[in-house]
């Protein structure tokens, strides 16, 4: 069940949680997803709606201006680029407002974030590998097959060849697409991977609590105190000047240290 803002009395409190996720897209959902499994209390927060399967796919102008937000008709403008970027608002995201065509993490993106200092996305991390193989089969990510190609882009495939020009299918997360054709209005006929199908229902079943329509307004930043672990231990037994320097450096890590968690204070309907 997804709930909406509407299950929600206005000034109610949500929890205790261990993990509040705001948005339930590609990044939110994953999130929910292995969160929940590692046995957390997870809540999700999504600013849009939440449209069930036999509410996508329709007229597309009817269904965009529904699932992805304004923002997409604002190109990001830089030096020598001027790109729409797509943006989904609805439980799910962009997940459910995009073709769902797939790309593992090129190389030398991955070399670039690890010189930044994610040395975890190294392409020499053999843990990346496990990742991307897991996803796949999660998502049953696999080639376009080829008569599923429509004659555009078998005549592109013949030329490339003609050419020397190496090519390929593009990767989907699909389980029997029928081919409507109207991707980025959603996937009525449930064969579309997204974060909704996926990731935020095996979320569900372990406990997690989704919201559709709701938004964070105040965020709660719970740092540590003198009953967190390792400060307990450090304070127990601990003499008066000990004691002293301990307490100032939980003071001090308020100021300058990363918060422990988050928590939604509040959910609030969209005006």
């Amino acid at each position: 069940m997804i709930h909406s803002y509407h299950d929600v009395s206005r000034g109610q409190t949500i929890g205790p949680v261990d993990v509040c996720i705001i948005g339930s897209g590609a990044g939110g959902s994953v999130m929910a997803h292995y969160l929940s499994k590692a046995g957390l209390k997870v809540v999700v927060l999504e600013k849009g709606g939440y449209f069930p399967p036999r509410e996508l796919g329709r007229k597309e102008v009817h269904m965009l201006s529904r699932i992805q937000a304004m923002s997409i008709f604002t190109p990001t403008s830089g030096k020598h680029t001027r790109v729409s970027m797509i943006a989904g608002e609805c439980v799910g995201g962009g997940t459910v407002a995009s073709e769902s065509v797939t790309w593992d993490l090129p190389e030398v993106v991955m070399e670039d974030w690890a010189r930044m200092g994610l040395k975890s996305f190294s392409p020499q991390n053999p843990k990346m590998g496990e990742y991307r193989e897991e996803l796949r089969k999660l998502l049953n990510v696999h080639p376009v097959p080829m008569d599923s190609h429509n004659p555009c882009n078998q005549l592109a495939m013949i030329g490339a060849e003609r050419e020397g020009l190496e090519w390929k299918s593009v990767d989907r997360p699909v389980r029997g697409c029928i081919r409507c054709a109207n991707c980025t209005q959603g996937c009525r006929y449930g064969a579309k991977m997204d974060g909704e199908r996926t990731f935020l229902r095996w979320a569900q079943k372990r406990g997690a609590q989704i919201y559709s329509g709701a938004r964070a307004e105040n965020i709660k930043i719970n740092y540590p105190g003198p009953e967190d672990y390792p400060y307990n231990e450090k304070l127990s037994g601990a003499g008066s000047a000990s004691r002293d320097d301990v307490m100032r450096e939980l003071e001090g890590r308020k100021s300058s240290a990363p918060a422990r968690s988050a928590d939604s204070k509040k959910i609030l309907p969209m005006t």
